[in-house]
């Protein structure tokens, strides 16, 4: 039985989980900037909106919409831009990685928790910002 349904919508161009990286001068892994300020930004939408709110310690249900910028190649004057399947890197495996790593222990208490999620990908319209549209489900 569905028990609450959370939502939030993020105007950030969507990221994919990247490994992280091994400086061999210094001897130590390091994560690529882009990766820890876009999982930052999503954290700190997931606070302003459920600050109060604990960790979910149960079963989730998560479906990720994410719209990406759209290639000039695909910028026309007088054609229609309508969403478009985004076809081509990143995958739709690696954004919803980070998104559920981003969350860890501030929307759920571990990204295992999640058993159920359902990715999709478009390139944005034409007047049409790129940003993450995320739905939660507490079963």
């Amino acid at each position: 039985m569905m028990r609450e349904l959370l939502s939030i919508i993020v105007y950030l161009v969507p990221e994919p989980w990247k490994n992280p990286l091994y400086s061999g001068k210094s001897k130590h892994f390091y994560r690529v900037k882009s990766t820890t300020q876009f999982q930052a930004a999503l954290r700190e939408a997931w606070r302003i909106k459920y600050g109060g709110r604990a960790p979910i310690r149960g079963p989730v249900r998560i479906e990720l919409l994410c719209i990406m910028p759209r290639p000039k190649y695909m910028m026309w004057k007088k054609k229609p831009t309508p969403r478009a399947p985004h076809i081509i890197r990143p995958d739709t495996d690696n954004l919803t990685k980070n998104v559920k790593d981003a969350l860890k222990q501030v929307a759920w208490a571990d990204d295992c928790l999640v058993y159920d999620e359902h990715t999709r990908k478009f390139i944005a319209s034409g007047g049409e910002a790129p940003h993450i549209i995320l739905k939660v489900w507490e079963d």
